[in-house]
Protein backbone atom coordinates (compact mmCIF):
# COMPACT_ATOMS: atom_id res chain seq x y z
CA UNK A 1 0.00 0.00 0.00
CA UNK A 2 1.21 3.51 -0.81
CA UNK A 3 0.11 6.19 1.64
CA UNK A 4 0.01 9.91 0.76
CA UNK A 5 0.79 11.91 3.92
CA UNK A 6 -0.68 15.11 2.46
CA UNK A 7 -4.01 13.52 1.56
CA UNK A 8 -3.79 11.18 4.58
CA UNK A 9 -5.13 8.40 2.36
CA UNK A 10 -3.81 5.29 0.63
CA UNK A 11 -3.32 6.16 -3.04
CA UNK A 12 -2.15 2.83 -4.42
CA UNK A 13 -2.40 -0.85 -3.51
CA UNK A 14 -0.41 -3.79 -4.88
CA UNK A 15 -2.46 -6.93 -4.21
CA UNK A 16 -0.93 -10.38 -4.54
CA UNK A 17 -2.89 -13.63 -4.56
CA UNK A 18 -0.06 -15.50 -2.83
CA UNK A 19 -0.35 -14.88 0.89
CA UNK A 20 3.23 -16.06 1.42
CA UNK A 21 4.80 -13.61 -1.04
CA UNK A 22 7.45 -11.26 0.33
CA UNK A 23 6.85 -7.51 0.00
CA UNK A 24 10.10 -7.26 -1.94
CA UNK A 25 8.72 -9.49 -4.70
CA UNK A 26 6.27 -6.70 -5.60
CA UNK A 27 8.83 -3.89 -5.87
CA UNK A 28 9.13 -4.09 -9.67
CA UNK A 29 5.42 -3.27 -9.90
CA UNK A 30 5.81 -0.46 -7.38
CA UNK A 31 8.66 1.07 -9.42
CA UNK A 32 6.34 1.49 -12.40
CA UNK A 33 4.22 3.96 -10.40
CA UNK A 34 7.09 6.23 -9.31
CA UNK A 35 7.12 9.62 -10.97
CA UNK A 36 9.76 12.32 -11.30
CA UNK A 37 10.37 14.29 -8.06
CA UNK A 38 8.39 11.81 -5.91
CA UNK A 39 9.76 11.26 -2.41
CA UNK A 40 9.36 7.72 -1.07
CA UNK A 41 9.66 6.93 2.63
CA UNK A 42 9.94 3.25 3.52
CA UNK A 43 11.21 0.83 6.13
CA UNK A 44 14.52 -1.07 5.76
CA UNK A 45 12.79 -4.03 4.06
CA UNK A 46 12.56 -1.83 0.94
CA UNK A 47 16.27 -0.92 1.04
CA UNK A 48 17.37 -3.00 -1.95
CA UNK A 49 19.77 -1.94 -4.68
CA UNK A 50 17.21 -2.52 -7.47
CA UNK A 51 14.52 -0.48 -5.70
CA UNK A 52 16.70 2.46 -4.62
CA UNK A 53 18.49 2.64 -7.98
CA UNK A 54 15.10 2.35 -9.71
CA UNK A 55 13.84 5.34 -7.75
CA UNK A 56 16.96 7.32 -8.60
CA UNK A 57 16.68 6.38 -12.31
CA UNK A 58 13.20 7.93 -12.33
CA UNK A 59 14.61 11.22 -10.95
CA UNK A 60 12.76 10.65 -7.70
CA UNK A 61 14.02 10.51 -4.11
CA UNK A 62 13.86 8.16 -1.15
CA UNK A 63 14.26 8.21 2.61
CA UNK A 64 14.83 4.63 3.71
CA UNK A 65 16.70 3.42 6.77
CA UNK A 66 19.75 1.52 5.60
CA UNK A 67 19.48 -2.27 5.61
CA UNK A 68 22.59 -3.84 7.13
CA UNK A 69 23.26 -5.87 3.96
CA UNK A 70 22.90 -2.89 1.58
CA UNK A 71 26.16 -2.46 -0.39
CA UNK A 72 27.16 1.19 -0.13
CA UNK A 73 30.14 3.43 0.38
CA UNK A 74 29.74 6.69 2.28
CA UNK A 75 30.88 9.87 0.51
CA UNK A 76 31.78 13.00 2.47
CA UNK A 77 30.55 13.99 5.91
CA UNK A 78 27.11 13.75 7.48
CA UNK A 79 24.98 16.90 7.28
CA UNK A 80 22.58 17.63 10.15
CA UNK A 81 19.08 18.09 8.72
CA UNK A 82 16.84 18.36 11.76
CA UNK A 83 15.26 16.68 14.73
CA UNK A 84 12.34 14.27 15.08
CA UNK A 85 10.50 12.76 18.02
CA UNK A 86 12.87 9.78 17.97
CA UNK A 87 16.17 11.56 17.40
CA UNK A 88 18.31 13.61 15.05
CA UNK A 89 18.25 13.29 11.26
CA UNK A 90 21.38 13.41 9.14
CA UNK A 91 21.93 13.30 5.40
CA UNK A 92 24.93 11.71 3.73
CA UNK A 93 25.72 10.93 0.12
CA UNK A 94 26.38 7.32 -0.80
CA UNK A 95 28.00 5.53 -3.70
CA UNK A 96 26.21 2.36 -4.78
CA UNK A 97 26.81 0.35 -7.92
CA UNK A 98 28.70 3.04 -9.85
CA UNK A 99 31.83 2.00 -7.94
CA UNK A 100 31.66 -1.40 -9.65
CA UNK A 101 31.47 0.28 -13.06
CA UNK A 102 34.49 2.49 -12.30
CA UNK A 103 36.44 -0.56 -11.14
CA UNK A 104 35.64 -2.46 -14.33
CA UNK A 105 36.76 0.49 -16.47
CA UNK A 106 40.08 0.64 -14.59
CA UNK A 107 40.71 -3.10 -14.89
CA UNK A 108 39.63 -3.48 -18.52
CA UNK A 109 40.18 -0.80 -21.16
CA UNK A 110 37.14 0.80 -22.85
CA UNK A 111 38.00 -0.67 -26.28
CA UNK A 112 37.30 -4.17 -24.92
CA UNK A 113 33.74 -3.21 -23.92
CA UNK A 114 32.71 -1.73 -27.31
CA UNK A 115 32.03 -5.17 -28.80
CA UNK A 116 29.11 -5.65 -26.37
CA UNK A 117 27.41 -2.45 -27.61
CA UNK A 118 27.19 -3.89 -31.13
CA UNK A 119 25.59 -7.21 -30.12
CA UNK A 120 21.91 -8.00 -30.35
CA UNK A 121 20.26 -8.76 -26.99
CA UNK A 122 20.06 -12.47 -27.89
CA UNK A 123 23.75 -12.70 -28.84
CA UNK A 124 24.74 -10.76 -25.70
CA UNK A 125 22.71 -13.19 -23.57
CA UNK A 126 24.50 -16.16 -25.16
CA UNK A 127 27.93 -14.61 -24.54
CA UNK A 128 27.05 -13.77 -20.92
CA UNK A 129 25.81 -17.33 -20.32
CA UNK A 130 29.07 -18.76 -21.69
CA UNK A 131 31.08 -16.42 -19.47
CA UNK A 132 28.92 -17.24 -16.44
CA UNK A 133 29.55 -20.98 -16.97
CA UNK A 134 33.27 -20.32 -16.39
CA UNK A 135 32.78 -18.54 -13.06
CA UNK A 136 33.67 -20.58 -9.98
CA UNK A 137 31.12 -19.38 -7.46
CA UNK A 138 32.86 -21.21 -4.64
CA UNK A 139 35.75 -18.74 -4.99
CA UNK A 140 33.40 -15.92 -3.92
CA UNK A 141 31.89 -17.66 -0.89
CA UNK A 142 32.71 -15.76 2.28
CA UNK A 143 32.26 -18.76 4.53
CA UNK A 144 30.85 -22.26 4.04
CA UNK A 145 27.27 -22.78 5.03
CA UNK A 146 26.74 -24.89 8.10
CA UNK A 147 24.12 -27.60 8.37
CA UNK A 148 20.50 -26.50 8.21
CA UNK A 149 18.59 -26.46 11.45
CA UNK A 150 15.66 -28.90 11.57
CA UNK A 151 12.16 -27.43 11.38
CA UNK A 152 10.46 -27.28 14.78
CA UNK A 153 7.68 -29.81 15.42
CA UNK A 154 4.22 -28.39 14.83
CA UNK A 155 2.20 -27.88 17.97
CA UNK A 156 -1.21 -27.37 16.35
CA UNK A 157 -2.88 -28.70 13.18
CA UNK A 158 -0.34 -31.51 12.91
CA UNK A 159 -2.45 -33.44 10.38
CA UNK A 160 -3.39 -30.39 8.28
CA UNK A 161 -0.55 -28.69 6.42
CA UNK A 162 -0.88 -24.97 5.74
CA UNK A 163 -1.32 -24.16 2.05
CA UNK A 164 -1.57 -20.73 0.43
CA UNK A 165 -4.86 -19.67 -1.14
CA UNK A 166 -3.08 -19.12 -4.47
CA UNK A 167 -2.01 -22.77 -4.61
CA UNK A 168 -5.57 -24.01 -3.84
CA UNK A 169 -7.07 -21.78 -6.55
CA UNK A 170 -4.41 -22.85 -9.06
CA UNK A 171 -5.30 -26.53 -8.52
CA UNK A 172 -9.04 -25.83 -8.97
CA UNK A 173 -8.55 -24.19 -12.38
CA UNK A 174 -6.68 -27.24 -13.76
Amino acid sequence: MVYDPVLRLPIDVFPCEDGHAQERSLLKTVLLTIEKSDVWIADPNFCTVNFTCGIENRDAFFVIREHKKYPLQLIGNEKYIGKTETGRVYEQRIDEISGTYRGMMIAIDYKHWVIFQQMTPIKLARVLKKLADKVKLSAFRKHPRGPKKPWPKRKSCKNTPHVSTAKILAKRTK
